[in-house]
C-alpha cells in the first residue's frame, strides 16, 4: 500500500483540483454575464433567451424565475451567503453590474409582489416557489437593505400557508387528491389548446399529484430557513411527519437500487438524503452516507447525470413535470457541505470530486457559449446604477456568455434562464466542495498540530467575546485602550464575526514568556467557531535541512487553502529574523537562505484573507522589519503579564476563594512579573484550593520560583569598547510593560530599585550611566 504525502498531493491531484475552480470561476463570470444581457429594462429576467432574437421575450414576471436568478446573482456577487453559510467571494471583473443587476431584479420582484405568489407551473402560494423566495432570505440575511424585509412581508401570506401545508404528514398528503389536504394546493390546468379554442371554454382537468421528495425537500428547506430567520417554532408535527417520510424514502431507494430494472430513481435518493440531514442530522451516519454515495457512484457509470424519473405530477394525457438533474447534484453538494461541516478533514468532500467532476465535464459540454455587446443593457443605465450605489461607469464592451437549456431540450442556441441559475448553483456549490476538499486533504497529510478542530460558532461571538475579555484580559485594571483583548476584539472578533469584506487578517504578538499567547489564538477560535493550528520550527525541519524550502512551500500551499482558521506560528523567530542584525548573521546559512522566501510567503497568506495568523514571539525587535510592515502584518500586540487586579482574580479562582475574599497585598507585591500559569503552578505546588495565602506567600517566596524575565531582558544590553551601551537588542516595549507593573505595586520612580533587584543577572546594570540611559529609554520607549 502506497501511503501518499503532501508533496505528493501538491504535485498531482492538487492540480486538477485547482484547474478545476480557475474554469469554474471562469465560467461562473460568464453566467453572471447571461443574467445581465438578458434582464429586461425594468428589471425582469425572463425564462429563455435566444442570441438571435435578443431581448425580445415576454418582460412579465415569474415570481420563481426571478427568486432563482436573484439567488444565484447574489451568491455569484458574494452580496449573498452560499448553502454552508460563507459568501463565495469570487474575483470578478463584472461585480459592479452584478450587484446593480440584483438590485434592479429584486426592484422590481417587490414591486410586482401583491400578497400572494403565483407560479404558472406550481399555483399560488405553492411552497416550491415560495422556497426559492426562503433561498434569497436566506442568503440575503447578513445584507442590510430594507428590499429584504419588505420581501419577507410581502409573502407573509403565503409562508402562513407554507405553515399549514407543513403540519401535513407528506407520505399521504404528496399524491393528496384533495386541494386542501395536499402539499401542492392549488396545481394549475395543464391542457394543451387546439388551433382557435378559446382555453376559458373548457378549463381542463387538473393534473394528478405523484409521489416524489422533490417537493417535501423544498417545504423542509423553506420551513428550516424561514424558522430561523424569524425566530419561529417549527409546525407541529414536522420533524417527526418529515423525518420518517424521507428516512422511509431513502431506504426504499437503496433496496430499489440493487434491483436491476426497477423503480430506483437516484435523484430521489439524493432528495431524500438531504432531507433527512435536514431534519435529523445524526440519522445519517458516515456509513449509511457511503451508501448512498456507492449507489451514486455505480449509476455513474451508466451516464454522468443522476436523471430524475419520477415526476412531480402528470396530466391525464401524460406531460410530466420533472425536476431537472442538475437540481439533483445541487442537493448532493448541501448535503455534503451540511455533513463535512465541523469536520478538519473533510472525507466526504475529498471523496466526491470525481463524481462531482464527471457531472461538471457534462454540464460543459451542455452550455450555450457565445459573445455578445452589452452596450445596452439594463445595468448600463446611469440611473440603475446610482440607486445600487454603485460609483464606476459601465463599460458597454463585447463579454463572453455561458447560458444552459433543460436536459430535456436539445436547441444550441437556446438560454433557459431558471435552469442557467440553478448550473450556477452547483457551479458554486463544486467550487467550493474543491475548496473544503483541498484545505482536508493538505491539513490531514501536512501533519500540522490542531489545537482547536472545526466546529459550529455557538451563540453570539461579540458576547462571547466579552466572557473573555473578563476572564483573560492581563490588564483589567488598565484603561479600555490598553486592554489588548479589547483591541484585537474591535480589529478582528467583530469584523469576522459579521463576515464584512474588508478585514483584518494578521497580527504580531509580542511580550515575554507566559503571558499566554497561544491562549489569545484559542481563545479567538473559541468565539468564533473556528479551527486553529500551530505552526513551529520543527514543522518546517522534519524531514531534514536539505528539505526544509521544499517542506516550507508545502506548509504555506496547506496554509492558504485553509478557510476560517485561527493559524498560530509560534516563536518561528529563526526563519524571521532582521537581516540587519548580528543574530542573523550568526545564524546557519540555510535559515539565512530561507528569511527572504518567508516573507513572500506571508504576504501570499495575507493577500488572500480567509484565515487570521497570528506570529507569536517574545522578541518583537528580532523580526525582520519588512515582516512587521503593514500589508503583511495589521496590527501589533504587545501581550503583557497580568496587572494586580488580574493576579488577584487568578489567585481566588486557583485558591477557591470568593470574588469578595481579602488577599495580603505583599502576596500581591511577591507575584509581579508572574504569568497565569507560575501563579497557578504555586498555588498548586502550596496545597492548591486548601492553601492559605500564607502557603502560597512561602512558595512565591523561594528563589527558584522567582521570574526571570525582567534579568534576561537587562542581559541583552551590551557594552562598547567606548564605554557607551549597546541597546540593538533590548526590547523596549516589552521592559516598559514590566515598569508600568512593577510601579503598580512599588510606587511611582521606582525604576532604580526595581534595576537593583536584578542587577545579579548582569554587572553592567552598577554603571551609574546605565539607568540614565535606560530612564530615557523608557520615557521615549522605541529609540
Amino acid at each position: 500500500m502506497v501511503i501518499e504525502t503532501l508533496e505528493d498531493y501538491l504535485v498531482g491531484d492538487y492540480h486538477q483540483d485547482v484547474d478545476d475552480i480557475s474554469q469554474l470561476e471562469e465560467t461562473l463570470e460568464r453566467t453572471a454575464n447571461i443574467f445581465i444581457l438578458a434582464q429586461h429594462q425594468k428589471g425582469a429576467w425572463p425564462y429563455l433567451y435566444r442570441q438571435s432574437e435578443g431581448n425580445t421575450a415576454d418582460d412579465r414576471v415569474s415570481h420563481g424565475t426571478q427568486a432563482m436568478i436573484a439567488v444565484a446573482l447574489a451568491r455569484i456577487g458574494s452580496r449573498g451567503r452560499l448553502a454552508s453559510g460563507r459568501p463565495a467571494r469570487l474575483k470578478l471583473a463584472a461585480k459592479d453590474d452584478i450587484r446593480a443587476s440584483l438590485k434592479l431584479g429584486i426592484s422590481r420582484l417587490v414591486g410586482d409582489l401583491s400578497g400572494k405568489l403565483k407560479s404558472r407551473s406550481f399555483g399560488v402560494n405553492d411552497p416550491v416557489t415560495l422556497s426559492h423566495f426562503a433561498d434569497l432570505l436566506d442568503a440575503m440575511a447578513k445584507v442590510d437593505d430594507p428590499s429584504f424585509s419588505e420581501i419577507d412581508h410581502k409573502i407573509n401570506e403565503a409562508i402562513q400557508e407554507l405553515w399549514a401545508v407543513a403540519t401535513f404528514d407528506p407520505r399521504s398528503a404528496v399524491v393528496e387528491k384533495e386541494d386542501e389536504k395536499a402539499l401542492l394546493r392549488a396545481l394549475p390546468s395543464v391542457r394543451p389548446l387546439y388551433d382557435g379554442e378559446d382555453p376559458a371554454s373548457d378549463p381542463g382537468r387538473k393534473p394528478d399529484r405523484l409521489m416524489n421528495a422533490f417537493v417535501p425537500l423544498r417545504i423542509a428547506r423553506s420551513v428550516i430557513a424561514l424558522s430561523k430567520l424569524q425566530n419561529k417554532e417549527r409546525p407541529e408535527n414536522f420533524d417527526s411527519h418529515y423525518r420518517r417520510f424521507f428516512e422511509s424514502s431513502l431506504h426504499e431507494q437503496l433496496s430499489y437500487s440493487d434491483i436491476p430494472d426497477s423503480r430506483f430513481d437516484p435523484a430521489e435518493l439524493i432528495f431524500c438524503l438531504e432531507g433527512l440531514i435536514l431534519i435529523a442530522p445524526n440519522a445519517v451516519d458516515d456509513r449509511l452516507f457511503d451508501r448512498v454515495l456507492d449507489v451514486l457512484e455505480a449509476k455513474q457509470d451508466e451516464s454522468a447525470h443522476w436523471r430524475p424519473s419520477r415526476p412531480i405530477y402528470a396530466t391525464h394525457q401524460g406531460m410530466t413535470m420533472l425536476p431537472v438533474s442538475v437540481e439533483g447534484a445541487v442537493s448532493l453538494m448541501r448535503s455534503i457541505a451540511i455533513k463535512d461541516c465541523g469536520k478538519d478533514f473533510q472525507p466526504l468532500s475529498v471523496r466526491t470530486i470525481p463524481m462531482a467532476r464527471r457531472f461538471w465535464k457534462w454540464l460543459q459540454a451542455r452550455a450555450v457559449r457565445f459573445d455578445a455587446t452589452f452596450s445596452n443593457v439594463a445595468v448600463g443605465e446611469q440611473a440603475v446604477r446610482e440607486a445600487a450605489g454603485i460609483k464606476s461607469k459601465f463599460k458597454g464592451e463585447s463579454r463572453q456568455v455561458a447560458g444552459w437549456h433543460s436536459e430535456h431540450v436539445n436547441d444550441p442556441e437556446l438560454v433557459h434562464l431558471w435552469d442557467t441559475s440553478q448550473v450556477a448553483e452547483f457551479m458554486l456549490a463544486y467550487r467550493e466542495l474543491l475548496h473544503r476538499a483541498i484545505a482536508g486533504r493538505t491539513l490531514q497529510l501536512s501533519g500540522l498540530k490542531i489545537n482547536r478542530p472545526a466546529r459550529e460558532r455557538l451563540g453570539d461571538a461579540v458576547q462571547k467575546w466579552e466572557e473573555i475579555v473578563s476572564a483573560f484580559e492581563p490588564r483589567i485594571g488598565a484603561d479600555d485602550e490598553k486592554q489588548v483583548y479589547r483591541k484585537i476584539g474591535t480589529s478582528f472578533l467583530q469584523p469576522w464575526a459579521a463576515d464584512e469584506e474588508e478585514k483584518a487578517s494578521s497580527m504580531l504578538l509580542y511580550g515575554p514568556p507566559g503571558t499566554g499567547k497561544s491562549t489569545v489564538g484559542e481563545n479567538l477560535a473559541d468565539a468564533l467557531g473556528m479551527r486553529m493550528i500551530t505552526v513551529t520550527v520543527s514543522d518546517f525541519l522534519g524531514r531534514g535541512g536539505a528539505y526544509v524550502e521544499a517542506r516550507a512551500k508545502a506548509i504555506f500551499q496547506t496554509l492558504e487553502a485553509q478557510f476560517d482558521t485561527i493559524i498560530l506560528f509560534d516563536e518561528i523567530d529563526t526563519f524571521l529574523l532582521d537581516r540587519d542584525s548580528a543574530r542573523y548573521d550568526k545564524q546557519d546559512t540555510l535559515f539565512q537562505f530561507l528569511t527572504p522566501g518567508m516573507l513572500t510567503k506571508i504576504n501570499d497568506l495575507h493577500k488572500l484573507g480567509r484565515s487570521i495568523f497570528i506570529i507569536a514571539t517574545n522578541y518583537a525587535n528580532r523580526i525582520d522589519p519588512a515582516i512587521q510592515r503593514k500589508g503583511r502584518i495589521d496590527q501589533h500586540y504587545l501581550l503583557a503579564l497580568p496587572d494586580r487586579e488580574r493576579r488577584k482574580a487568578i489567585l481566588k479562582t486557583e485558591m477557591g476563594l470568593k470574588d469578595d475574599a481579602a488577599l495580603p497585598e505583599e502576596l500581591l507585591r511577591q507575584t509581579v512579573f508572574y504569568g497565569y500559569s507560575d501563579i497557578k503552578a504555586a498555588v498548586h505546588d502550596a496545597g492548591g484550593k486548601s492553601a492559605t495565602t500564607d502557603d502560597v506567600a512561602s512558595e512565591v517566596a523561594k528563589p527558584e520560583r522567582s521570574p526571570s524575565t525582567v534579568g534576561s531582558y537587562l542581559k541583552r544590553v551590551g557594552k562598547e569598547s567606548d564605554d557607551t551601551f549597546d541597546w540593538t537588542d533590548f526590547p523596549d516595549d516589552e521592559f516598559a510593560g514590566l515598569v508600568e507593573l512593577w510601579e503598580e505595586v512599588d510606587g511611582k520612580d521606582t525604576l532604580q530599585a526595581m534595576v537593583k533587584k536584578y542587577e545579579s543577572h548582569t554587572p553592567i546594570t552598577k554603571c551609574e550611566s546605565f539607568l540614565v540611559d535606560l530612564r530615557r529609554r523608557m520615557e521615549q520607549p522605541g529609540d
